[in-house]
């Protein structure tokens, strides 16, 4: 059911606040304004842009599993700072 839920949002541009760095993935980690800190799900994110922790930003989904959405950002925000 949380598969088919995450599955809808595949193609909408959400917005997503940068939570962190994952080195080991070379994504950066948000959420969407849906998700609550450690307790929903992520977005993982990838892009060009340099994003720092509090950065909101215009997320592509590109990919969901039962919990997570991978998504691509669509551009930096003015005076988005870096890792």
């Amino acid at each position: 059911v949380s598969a088919a839920r995450m599955a809808v949002k595949i193609g909408r541009t959400l917005p997503c606040i940068i939570d962190g760095w994952d080195a080991e993935e070379s994504v950066h980690i948000g959420r969407s304004q849906a998700d609550a800190p450690d307790v929903d799900g992520i977005v993982r994110i990838t892009g060009e842009a340099e994003l720092a922790p509090g950065d909101i930003v215009p997320v592509t989904i590109t990919g969901a599993d039962a919990y997570d959405l991978e998504g691509r950002v669509n551009a930096p925000p003015p005076g988005a700072g870096g890792r």
